[in-house]
């Protein structure tokens, strides 16, 4: 199995943090996000790794991996970029990892494990306490997300209350080259403005109008979502407490940067 990371954005709300680096170069207890990733990524035993770049895209050349760039990264979302990778995702079943998130090996390996499924994401069924202690509204960052069994089928829709919110989405995909290349038809049928505007959670309820099978592998904490400086606060002050495993701290001895 190979990994994919979505790293070409600059995220504005980090500020000054993203002034000279991409937002997956941001550093969390000492350890940029994406090799935070990769780190974990090398634990759950995927060493076959690429980089969808962007913004300052040379910035990630030390890390001396494959890589895609998408050049419109200003004008378009995650699921351009994505598309940018096809080659790749058309050559082997793939784990794709948003570059703002880090996720547990643990995390990994469950969703690795989900092999019967051709297109799954991972949600957190914790997503409530970490969400709370993120905004002061949370449902203003929140999207809707519903299942029938494993089968999502409904997400990324405004919610009106968290009765419609089952889990939350975390920025981690697992696909085979038949998932994508359902994907590419879907694509192929939308004009390029809507796809540029696209967001992944748009796409997958997109797939899910269309009877295309999305589901969904629960998880319970041990990850992190970076939007803003205060959410590193936040997991500098979680890490401090020993809220996640050895994986966290021991980056320099398992990542390959």
């Amino acid at each position: 199995m190979k990994a994919l990371i979505l790293a070409a954005g600059r995220g504005s709300r980090m500020k000054r943090y993203t002034d000279d680096r991409p937002k997956g170069l941001v550093t969390l207890c000492g350890c940029s996000l994406v090799e935070r990733m990769i780190t974990a990524l090398n634990i759950a035993g995927i060493h076959d790794i690429a980089l969808v770049t962007g913004y300052k895209k040379e910035r990630y050349d030390f890390l001396n991996l494959p890589g895609f760039h998408n050049s419109d990264w200003m004008n378009t979302n995650m699921v351009s970029s994505l598309a940018c990778a096809k080659k790749w995702l058309q050559a082997g079943t793939t784990l794709v990892c948003y570059s703002d998130i880090f996720v547990s090996p643990a995390i990994l390996k469950k969703l690795i494990q989900s092999s019967s499924y051709d297109l799954a994401i991972t949600y957190d069924l914790d997503w409530l306490s970490l969400w709370g202690e993120r905004n002061d509204d949370v449902l203003e960052d929140a999207e809707s997300f519903r299942l029938d069994n494993d089968l999502i089928i409904e997400i990324g829709n405004t919610a009106e209350s968290v009765e419609e919110i089952e889990g939350q989405y975390m920025g981690l995909i697992k696909l085979n080259p038949r998932s994508w290349q359902s994907i590419e038809m879907l694509l192929e049928s939308l004009p390029d403005k809507q796809i540029a505007a696209l967001s992944m959670t748009e796409l997958f309820q997109l797939l899910i109008e269309r009877n295309y099978p999305v589901y969904g592998v629960p998880i319970f904490g041990e990850w992190g979502e970076v939007d803003t400086e205060e959410d590193l606060r936040l997991y500098e002050k979680y890490a401090s407490q020993n809220h996640y495993g050895n994986w966290f701290s021991d980056t320099s001895k398992y990542g390959n940067t």
